[in-house]
């Protein structure tokens, strides 16, 4: 695998990109839903490991429950996440297991998310020069961006999107696309 670092400046375009997939144009809430797009995307980030995990993808069905190698990956992406948040000015210490409060969990399901997101991550990924196995970090960067932007405009505490990308970037890896 080519060293990460020589990958970020696509990584971070195609994330940039990807923000647009996001806000409103997912939840169809006017001013979006920050909580949604974290979780949409660290849960894209999770599937699209799932991918590059397991080969025989379609021997399973949708929204099946799966266990996996992915947690071998999924250490990579999470000190990705971690590293991007740094470099950010937040915390990336703690809160990364925080339970959800009720009113920061996402308004749509996982099966919405992932349908909704699906197909424009997977046009805009294919389409791109990145190699596959740098796919999750697209939208695990994004996730990460959104994280600060929310942090910046006083609109979540970054200690509740950490949690939420998290749990979702597992969901993610163990969840077949639909």
């Amino acid at each position: 695998m080519v060293e990460i670092k020589e990958k970020i400046p696509l990584i971070d375009s195609l994330a940039n990109t990807s923000l647009s997939f996001v806000g409103k144009n997912l939840t169809n809430v006017s001013d979006g839903h920050i909580e949604t797009d974290i979780a949409a995307t660290a849960l894209l980030a999770g599937q699209l490991l799932l991918k590059n995990t397991i080969q025989d993808i379609k021997d399973y069905n949708s929204g099946e429950i799966v266990f996996s190698n992915v947690k071998n990956t999924q250490k990579y992406i999470f000190e990705f996440m971690i590293n991007t948040l740094h470099s950010f000015g937040i915390d990336y210490v703690s809160g990364w297991d925080l339970e959800i409060p009720y009113k920061n969990k996402p308004v749509l399901t996982i099966k919405e998310m992932i349908i909704t997101l699906q197909g424009k991550f997977d046009k805009l990924l294919t389409t791109s020069i990145l190699e596959k196995e740098y796919f999750p970090y697209v939208p695990a960067l994004a996730s990460m961006k959104l994280i600060s932007i929310a942090n910046r405009e006083k609109i979540l505490d970054p200690i509740i999107g950490k949690s939420i990308a998290v749990k979702y970037l597992v969901i993610g890896g163990k969840t077949i696309p639909y």
